[in-house]
């Protein structure tokens, strides 16, 4: 494939450097066939013209919408190496630093998925990783998955593991004791009903699954987050949503979504509503570590029930917080949020900024980025010292 040609030239500095200024004609990528990669520079990358310069074709060859590895909506590391990090790009692959994210580099680039909607670690065993493909904040541009993926060797080698129809993958929580059972909630095909979503769960390290909530052939899982105390609770935030062919940037909010919880690791669940927004969009859920009692909802709502919603007796019942916009607005593309592991008042919302409060959700102030949007999708925060983070 004359793409794949480009993508070697793209990614080796070395040969980069000789084609410095020159542009990629039909003759360097495909002699064989011109025609055919006039077609797919025409409806794959948006080329107009038989040529392109080096920028735009490498681009398209290693970067899906933006470049490679820029748009990032999954990140991990590691609890028993400090130093180690892993990112999942929307259409870049999965990518491992060993040096506190001095530098990375491509660890998935062999498999037939480059698009990452989830990642997580074994804590336990730091050599299990686990990715869930299909990136999971849909745009008018957005990438497929092709289910779930496992490495026992760090990320070196992998293995496909099922769940190839759930098609985007929102959230990978694996138990803190056992590195064989692992929750995931699929999205689900955007574009139409089907019954390949919810929350899934295997006990055998992937080699089987079952469906453990499941409402409706319309309404997928977005997040998952654990009592990291006791792995018997889980709670799960469910989402309708679709993508219509005539809307341009957001998806749509369908009747369906909500917050979920099991205090019997999955068997039955309890759909949690006193206090939370009747007819809510895409939510974001998190337990504070330090009191898993405290757990918070970040929801896409109407204007006046959008926000940080907070319980403090384990999801029975809720208080909204906050109502900026900062913090929850494009709750379809953001709404994820993450607790500091020392302390249950300390919290972080994703959106064009990070923000933090550290008063419970009552206030936040800009803590990383700039107004005007580096989108941040995902915080992960090393429990055991919380001054370790990626973004």
């Amino acid at each position: 494939m004359g793409n794949r040609r480009v993508r070697r030239l793209c990614e080796n500095r070395s040969e980069r450097e000789d084609f410095r200024g020159r542009n990629f004609g039909i003759d360097l990528i495909d002699r064989s066939n011109p025609n055919a990669l006039i077609g797919l520079l025409q409806s794959t990358f948006g080329f107009s013209g038989f040529r392109a310069n080096q920028e735009e074709v490498c681009r398209a060859a290693i970067g899906g919408r933006r470049r490679r590895a820029t748009t990032s909506v999954a990140v991990t590391g590691s609890t028993q190496h400090p130093d180690t990090y892993y990112m999942g790009a929307a259409d870049g692959g999965v990518w491992k630093s060993n040096n506190d994210g001095t530098t990375w580099r491509p660890i998935f680039d062999h498999e037939p998925v480059a698009s990452i909607g989830a990642i997580a670690e074994a804590p336990s065993n730091p050599n299990i990783i686990y990715v869930g493909t299909g990136e999971n904040d849909p745009r008018s541009q957005f990438s497929l998955g092709d289910g779930m993926f496992k490495s026992t060797d760090g990320g070196k080698t992998w293995e496909r593991i099922g769940l190839e129809k759930t098609r985007q993958i929102g959230r990978i929580v694996v138990d803190p004791h056992d590195p064989n059972r692992v929750f995931v909630a699929a999205l689900g095909n955007i574009y139409a009903a089907t019954p390949q979503r919810g929350v899934y769960l295997t006990t055998d390290g992937g080699a089987t699954w079952k469906k453990v909530l499941f409402l409706n052939e319309n309404t997928g899982a977005i997040d998952l987050s654990f009592d990291p105390h006791n792995s018997q609770v889980i709670y799960a935030a469910m989402w309708a949503t679709r993508r219509p062919p005539w809307t341009v940037y957001p998806s749509s909010n369908e009747p369906g979504s909500g917050l979920y919880k099991s205090s019997d690791g999955g068997k039955t669940w309890v759909h949690l509503t006193n206090g939370l927004p009747a007819h809510p969009g895409r939510i974001g859920v998190a337990v504070a570590p330090s009191d898993p009692d405290r757990v918070y909802a970040m929801v896409d709502a109407s204007a006046k029930k959008g926000g940080l919603y907070r319980s403090d007796d384990g999801g029975a019942t809720w208080k909204l917080m906050d109502t900026d916009k900062r913090i929850w607005h494009r709750g379809w593309y953001f709404e994820s949020i993450t607790v500091d592991p020392k302390n249950e008042n300390t919290l972080y919302a994703m959106n064009t900024t990070v923000y933090k409060s550290t008063d419970g959700g009552a206030h936040f102030f800009a803590f990383r980025g700039a107004p005007g949007g580096d989108d941040y999708h995902q915080l992960w925060i090393n429990p055991s010292d919380p001054s370790h983070m990626i973004l």
